[in-house]
């Protein structure tokens, strides 16, 4: 593996665990699909199922992958905003402290 690669499957594979995380913290099992990609691009993820299985993906597989599952992930995002976000916007309201309050002196 080049230092570029390694490099670059890092910083992807960092920000989509990151979004994974943050999305499934969220209460949405979308996020799921965003740490099926991370663990595809970590590079100790992948030096790891080497090790254990003695395959590897080749980088076209992977990236095929990838792309499936970003496509997975845009149309369960694109259910979610369509299914459950506008039942969830009608019925939550407002909590007092985003209401714009006076100031009294």
């Amino acid at each position: 593996m080049t230092f570029a690669s390694i490099l670059l499957g890092f910083t992807f594979g960092l920000l989509f665990l990151a979004g994974g995380v943050l999305v499934l913290l969220a209460g949405q099992w979308i996020g799921a699909v965003l740490l099926a990609i991370a663990l595809l691009l970590l590079p100790p993820v992948r030096y790891l199922v080497w090790r254990l299985t003695g395959k590897r993906l080749s980088a076209v597989k992977r990236a095929f992958s990838i792309a499936l599952l970003l496509a997975l992930f845009v149309i369960l995002l694109e259910f979610f905003a369509e299914t459950v976000a506008p039942q969830v916007t009608e019925q939550t309201p407002l909590p007092e402290l985003m209401q714009p309050q006076s100031r009294e002196e």
